[in-house]
């Protein structure tokens, strides 16, 4: 069985124009994003759906972290061709902080 407890922070800058471009409606969005989570993540043995003995605890930590930009050309009235990009960085790590066996009954160690 699985305890978590999260927590997470996250902020989004966003940039975004609409102005006319060679004699048309334009819109040009840019954008960043970033995510940063901590976990605590305990386990536990599974006694018959019940928790039993801790055998693990883990800090977990994740980052993520985005750019994009998005163009939108109006060619014809309200037909648009729109383009656009991303980059996207994601990290996590894990780190065991303790680590207990757990108990096997009628085996050997």
């Amino acid at each position: 069985m699985i305890d978590q407890t999260s927590h997470d922070f996250g902020v989004d800058l966003r940039y975004d124009n609409a102005t006319e471009f060679l004699g048309r409606k334009n819109r040009f969005v840019a954008g960043a994003t970033t995510t940063r989570g901590a976990i605590d993540d305990v386990r536990f043995s599974n006694e018959f759906g019940n928790r039993g003995a801790r055998i693990a605890d883990n800090d977990q930590t994740a980052l993520n972290a985005g750019v994009y930009l998005q163009n939108s050309h109006y060619f014809l009235g309200d037909v648009a061709l729109v383009a656009g990009s991303q980059f996207s960085y994601a990290r996590v790590e894990m780190v065991e902080t303790s680590r207990t066996p757990p108990e096997r009954p009628g085996r050997l160690a």
